[in-house]
C-alpha cells in the first residue's frame, strides 16, 4: 500500500483564528504559508504501516456545526481500530474546523491532510458522502455516507450502520476504555430521568416524524401518574447524597434546565448506580447520547424506540420497551418492583448487547469484515433544520 510522501496536521499560530484564516482561499493559503515559516507544520507519530482512511466530504455540514462532533466520532473510532485518518475534501471541509470537535482533531492530532503535489493516495477506506470517490485516491473498500434517520430495518436497507454512541468528550477522556468500575457500583437509583427540559423538547416533530411521545410528553406522564412517594424531583447537588443513601430510590427526575445537572466526569457513575433509565427522545430524533451512556454501565433504557438500534433492541431482554402513556406507566411501575435477578438478567442482556454491537472495536470489526467494494454508510442524524432527509425504503 503506498503512503504519502509528506503528511500533514494543521496547526495554526497563535492570534490566528480559524474563523477569520479560512474566511477565502487566498487567506487560507496566506495561513499555509505562515504556518510553514513557523514550523507549525507536524507529521503525527503513528506507525506508517497502519492501513489509511481516506474522508472526503463535499457536504461542509458533516463537518461544521454541532454536527462536528459525528466527524470526531467517526475518525475516533477509526483510530481506536487501527487506521491512519487523511481528510479530504477541499477548503470547505478544513474551514469546518472551526468547531469545537473540529478543533479537538486538530489539537490530539487525530488526522493528517495530503499534500496536493504527492499525486495519487492509496488508501484501504475511502468514506465520502458522494456516489463516486474522487478520482486521485486509490482504495481497497468505498463508503458512502447516507444521513438521516434510519426508519426501517430491512436487508437491503443499508450495509454498515454507523452506530450511535457515547458523548464524544467521553472517547476523548478514554472513558469507554475504564467502563468496568462504574459497572460495579451499588445500584441505588431503581429509575432515572435526567435531561434538558427546555421547550424544544415539545417539538410536535417527534410525533409527526415518528410516532412518539416527545421527552416533555413522557416526563410529564411520569410525574402526573405515579403516586407522589414513588418520586423524588432533584434540584440541587446537595439533594444526592441523601438520594444515594437509600436502598430504593424510586422514580429520580432531575431537570437539566432548571439549573443542575450531573457534571460530566460524574456522569457514568451515576448511571452506574441506576438500574433503569427512561430514555425519551431528543430535539428532532428519538436517539440521544445518554441512552448509549447508560447501556455501557448497565443501566436498562425505557424506551419507545427500540427498533432505531441496529440490530432492534429486544423487549424484556435488553431494554424495556413501551407504546403511549398507558404502557409508559405501566412499564415504569413494574420497574419501581422488578426482583433483583430479573434486573440483573435485564442488565447481563444490556451489557452483553454494548460489548457487541455499540463499541468502537464492534464498528472496526464490521469495517475490517467487507467483502463489498461499494458500501452504504449509515449515520443517524439530521443536519439541515429546513429540509431534513431520511431514509426511506
Amino acid at each position: 500500500m503506498g503512503l504519502f510522501k509528506r503528511t500533514e496536521s494543521l496547526l495554526l499560530p497563535g492570534g490566528i483564528t480559524f474563523r477569520h484564516a479560512f474566511t477565502a482561499l487566498i487567506e487560507y493559503q496566506k495561513t499555509k504559508q505562515i504556518a510553514r515559516d513557523h514550523g507549525l507544520w507536524r507529521t503525527p507519530v503513528e506507525p506508517t504501516e497502519a492501513p489509511l482512511v481516506y474522508l472526503h466530504f463535499n457536504d461542509s455540514a458533516i463537518a461544521t456545526r454541532d454536527l462536528g462532533r459525528y466527524l470526531y466520532l467517526l475518525v475516533m473510532f477509526l483510530r481506536r481500530n487501527g487506521y491512519r485518518v487523511a481528510l479530504g475534501g477541499g477548503f470547505f471541509t478544513i474551514s469546518g474546523l472551526q468547531t469545537k470537535f473540529g478543533k479537538l482533531l486538530l489539537e490530539r492530532r487525530l488526522v493528517q491532510f495530503p499534500n496536493p503535489g504527492d499525486g495519487k493516495i492509496s488508501a484501504r477506506l475511502c468514506i465520502t458522502d458522494d456516489d463516486r470517490p474522487p478520482d486521485h485516491v486509490a482504495y481497497d473498500a468505498h463508503l458512502r455516507v447516507v444521513t438521516g434517520v434510519k426508519l426501517t430495518t430491512t436487508a437491503d436497507s443499508y450495509d454498515i450502520l454507523f452506530p450511535y454512541m457515547l458523548h464524544p468528550t467521553y472517547y476523548d477522556w478514554e472513558y469507554d476504555l475504564n467502563l468496568d468500575e462504574w459497572r460495579r457500583e451499588k445500584r441505588s437509583v431503581k429509575v432515572l430521568f435526567s435531561g434538558n427540559m427546555g421547550s424544544r423538547y415539545s417539538n410536535s416533530l417527534i410525533w409527526e416524524r415518528y410516532g412518539k411521545q416527545s421527552r416533555m410528553e413522557v416526563v410529564s406522564t411520569l410525574l402526573q401518574g405515579l403516586e407522589g412517594e414513588e418520586t423524588n424531583f432533584i434540584a440541587t447537588e446537595t439533594e444526592l447524597p441523601g438520594l444515594l443513601a437509600q436502598d430504593d430510590g424510586g422514580f429520580v427526575c432531575i431537570d437539566n434546565s432548571r439549573g443542575f445537572r450531573i457534571p460530566k466526569k460524574e456522569w457514568l457513575s451515576f448511571l452506574g448506580k441506576t438500574n433503569f433509565q427512561v430514555c425519551p427522545p431528543g430535539v428532532d430524533m428519538p436517539l440521544c447520547h445518554n441512552l448509549v451512556e447508560g447501556m455501557s454501565v448497565g443501566c436498562i433504557p425505557i424506551l419507545e424506540y427500540s427498533e432505531y438500534f441496529d440490530p432492534p433492541l429486544k423487549h424484556y431482554s435488553e431494554c424495556i420497551t413501551f407504546s403511549g402513556k398507558e404502557e409508559l406507566l405501566s412499564a415504569v411501575r413494574r420497574c419501581l418492583n422488578m426482583e433483583e435477578d430479573e434486573i440483573r438478567r435485564l442488565r447481563c442482556g444490556v451489557l452483553h448487547y454494548y460489548e457487541t454491537h455499540l463499541r468502537a472495536e464492534a464498528f472496526g470489526q464490521k469495517l475490517v469484515g467487507l467483502q463489498k467494494r461499494n458500501v452504504r454508510l449509515g449515520m443517524n442524524f439530521i443536519h439541515d433544520q429546513f429540509e431534513r432527509r431520511y431514509w426511506c425504503v
